[in-house]
């Protein structure tokens, strides 16, 4: 962890999570009633095993006498909506005859990102991609080494949280790295999100909003990628790990880059078939080269999110849907389509087969602000390594010439 981590930490905003009040335990008591009641009449024997009170949504696990059908189960998510009153109801099967039902809090609470950067789990965490996703429905922090996902699919509709998700994230990585950890190379062709960032030691390259050069960006990624295999063949090493490790004293470690793409689908109107090629290289190859992808789509059309390229991204971070087509074609089933917005989230990681219902932490722009002007105010000669600009400017030119 960086040793500037402390100070970022305090730059933060330091609110605590909201306890949930009396009156909202009360809610949740008639709710578990209304609930128990409605499967009564329907002569499911409903037992109600437990509820989990999370910063959104409150869940109740209820045992009935037989296990429900797909139509079924779609037919009560509309009618619970409208008999409880409370908005967008989800319901899905549990084990065996269990039925989870998910329903919006009369009143959402909201949790800072220093409340979980603080977090022992994450402060004692050896990986330097290590990042904050949230907390669950009982309120456990939720982390994530980025490593292992080793990439990220994050979805959502405008108002979804999403850009405030990618913030989390970004923040997590710049509070637990130091430059020569991990480095960032940001795409953002709509000019607004990333441009905090700029000039960042964090920084592999300038922040880039021109869909040629983020092109020309990505090939870069391809070769660098490629000349890493290279050098692992070269010294009898099989990954990155192996590699640093194996260095002689007084060398250089490679350092991890991660490469966050805001808005694939802009990205992907300017150049499909190229951008598709070369981002199902890297998702398929870089793991072992300590690359990773963190991919963002607001719209999830096939146009953008191509299936060969959804296959390759084993982990998502999905936030609400339009509809359970979105759903499906994002997180592989459907459910994204009932949730709320502001943060509200399904985590679906690398090796779990149900997704997990989540809060996604609060950041503000000004928060984040603050954070990369503190990390700029370090003295140094030059922001970005000579060598490497003139390479992406190369493959620029090469980008330029074959359009």
């Amino acid at each position: 962890m960086s040793d500037f981590t402390p100070t970022l930490l305090s730059l933060l905003d330091d609110a605590q999570d909201r306890d949930h009040s009396q009156h909202g335990a009360l809610c949740t008591e008639e709710l578990s009633l209304r609930l128990l009641s409605i499967f009564t009449d329907r002569k499911l024997a409903p037992q109600l095993l437990d509820t989990h009170m999370g910063a959104s949504v409150t869940r109740y696990d209820l045992l009935l006498k037989r296990r429900l059908g797909k139509k079924t189960v779609s037919d009560l998510q509309s009618e619970l909506s409208f008999l409880l009153e409370r908005g967008r109801v989800r319901v899905y099967n549990g084990e065996e005859t269990i039925l989870h039902v998910e329903v919006p809090n009369e009143h959402r609470s909201f949790f800072s990102l220093r409340s979980l950067l603080e977090e022992e789990e994450y402060q004692k965490a050896p990986s330097p991609l290590t990042i904050a996703i949230g907390r669950d429905l009982d309120g456990n922090a939720v982390f994530a080494d980025l490593a292992k996902l080793p990439h990220l699919l994050i979805a959502g509709i405008a108002g979804s949280g999403r850009t405030v998700s990618v913030y989390a994230l970004l923040a997590s990585l710049l509070c637990k790295s130091t430059p020569e950890q991990v480095k960032l190379m940001l795409i953002d062709l709509k000019r607004v999100r990333f441009s905090c960032f700029e000039e960042l030691d964090h920084l592999l390259t300038p922040v880039i909003t021109e869909p040629q050069k983020a092109l020309a960006a990505l090939y870069f990624a391809v070769n660098m990628m490629e000349d890493r295999f290279a050098l692992f063949e070269k010294t009898g090493c099989r990954s990155i790990e192996d590699y640093n490790k194996r260095l002689p004293e007084g060398e250089q470690p490679l350092p991890r880059v991660v490469i966050v793409i805001e808005s694939l689908e802009d990205l992907s109107l300017s150049s499909p078939k190229q951008t598709v090629d070369l981002l199902c290289r890297l998702a398929v190859k870089s793991r072992a080269a300590g690359i990773h992808l963190v991919l963002c789509v607001g719209r999830c059309s096939v146009d953008c999110l191509h299936s060969m390229l959804n296959a390759s991204i084993p982990s998502r971070l999905v936030l609400a849907q339009t509809t359970a087509l979105d759903s499906r074609r994002v997180l592989l089933q459907s459910g994204a389509e009932q949730l709320l917005n502001n943060g509200d989230a399904l985590y679906l990681p690398i090796g779990k087969a149900a997704p997990i219902r989540l809060q996604c932490p609060y950041v503000r722009d000004d928060e984040m602000v603050v954070i990369c002007d503190a990390l700029r105010s370090a003295p140094r000669e030059e922001r970005y390594d000579a060598q490497l600009l003139a390479q992406l400017e190369k493959e620029f030119i090469a980008v330029c010439r074959n359009k």
